[in-house]
């Protein structure tokens, strides 16, 4: 409130002043929400989705690597070479 008190240039009880004689209400938050979303939103949730992709990979090379390993030991102790 008062930022937007700020922005009309007066202190937040000229602001309750101004409002207590409106005449029209303006539906201008919609655009503001579709503004939101586009400039602030979506590359937030392309960043941790990107995030999370990498995460799954390294989780998934590691589960490899794991299970080469236990593999390898099984061969390594069925041939007797233990």
């Amino acid at each position: 409130m008062v930022k937007m008190a700020s922005l009309l240039k007066v202190d937040p009880e000229g602001l309750n002043k101004l409002t207590k004689s409106y005449k029209n209400i303006y539906p201008i938050t919609a655009g503001f929400e579709d503004f939101a979303k586009t400039k602030f939103m979506n590359p937030r949730v392309k960043q941790a989705q990107q995030a999370i992709r990498i995460k799954l990979m390294i989780s998934n090379a590691f589960e490899n690597v794991e299970n080469d390993i236990q593999s390898s030991e099984k061969i390594f102790y069925s041939l007797g070479n233990y």
